[in-house]
């Protein structure tokens, strides 16, 4: 229901799947539910950061449609159950062809980013946001508990 910058309606699914699977359990529940739209943080990041736009767009598109031996899948991955995607990405972490590393990595370093950047996953790392703000004063940044 959001206008993408960058992303098609496609590598947005494609990345929203990747995002549920790194994040973990508790994160890909707040993914799933749209308590945190990572697919919208990626696109948003990726709109201000034009280099990166290609790579990842293209990451994306391997990982979806791209089939075996270079991707361990027949199926597009957004039509993979679960494990089935864990056993793709984790094929692409553990090989020692620098294109699927570069292909897992990229999407994680941009999950992580995008799940992690919103104000909803602080629950999750206990982190309380930036300082300087109403919530969390540099005073209280600066004194040790």
């Amino acid at each position: 229901d959001r206008t993408l910058a960058v992303l098609s309606p496609r590598a947005y699914a494609t990345f929203t799947a990747v995002a549920m699977r790194v994040v973990g359990p508790s994160g890909a529940e707040m993914i799933a539910t749209r308590t945190i739209d990572a697919g919208v943080a990626a696109d948003t990041w990726l709109a201000r950061t034009p280099g990166l736009a290609g790579p990842i767009t293209q990451a994306l598109a391997v990982l979806e449609f791209g089939v075996w031996p270079l991707v361990s899948k027949v199926r597009p991955f957004t039509a993979l159950e679960n494990d089935a995607q864990d056993r793709v990405l984790d094929d692409l972490m553990r090989s020692r062809l620098d294109l699927k590393g570069a292909i897992f990595q990229g999407v994680r370093a941009l999950s992580l980013l995008s799940f992690f950047s919103a104000p909803a996953s602080r629950g999750l790392t206990g982190y309380p946001g930036p300082f300087g703000n109403e919530r969390v004063t540099i005073t209280a940044g600066m004194t040790t508990p």
